[in-house]
Formats: C-alpha cells, structure tokens, sequence
C-alpha cells in the first residue's frame, strides 16, 4: 500500500511539469508518516527525481487481486483532494481506475466519499 500512495502522489506531484517547495515538503511529510523501513522511504523519495510512469504503477495496480486493487484506489483517493491540481489529479485517478480494470462509476464513487 505505501509504494502505492508513493508513487501515486510523485505521479501527481509531477503532472504539472515542476515540483515547488511546498509539494516536496508534502511529500516527505507522507512518506515520513508510512510505516515502512528506512531503506524504503529513501527509495520513495527518490520519485521526486524520477516518478515511476502511469502505465507502470497501473500495471503493477493491475496485478493485485481486485479487492486489493480497491483498498489501494480508496487508499490513495484522499491524494487528489489534497492536491493543488484536483482535477488533474481526477483525471489521473480515473486513468489508473481504468488501468487496474476498476469500473468508472465506482472509481467517481471513491473520489466522491
């Protein structure tokens, strides 16, 4: 789940092209908060360098088992919220939906909780 919300949010941190202070100061604020080793954080924050592609992490999406695929959409929905860009970042969400196979009325359903 954390390398999920990980990518998900360096996704969307670099939508736009540049990454300012603040969103970088963000990002490292949710990776501090994710239980994972050390080891781990470092290698998620290197995606402020280098974000992993929509089609990878939509891959990998794609090859949990559904209920999976679900918990990790619901888990990192509240991102597009927090994001300075919320509709790119809806668009962004639904096209992972799409990817990882989830139907587009229920991915607007967990965007819309």
């Amino acid at each position: 789940l954390a390398e999920h919300k990980a990518s998900f949010a360096a996704l969307l941190i670099h939508r736009d092209g540049t990454i300012d202070e603040a969103e970088a100061v963000r990002y490292e604020a949710l990776l501090e908060q994710m239980p994972v080793s050390s080891e781990r954080r470092r290698a998620f924050a290197a995606f402020l360098e280098t974000p992993p592609s929509i089609d990878h992490v939509g891959a990998r999406l794609a090859s949990l088992p559904r209920d999976r695929r679900v918990e990790v959409l619901r888990a990192i929905a509240p991102l597009v919220d927090a994001s300075q860009r919320a509709d790119v970042g809806r668009e962004f969400f639904l096209e992972l939906a799409h990817q990882a196979g989830i139907d587009p009325v229920a991915a607007e359903r967990m965007l819309d909780v």
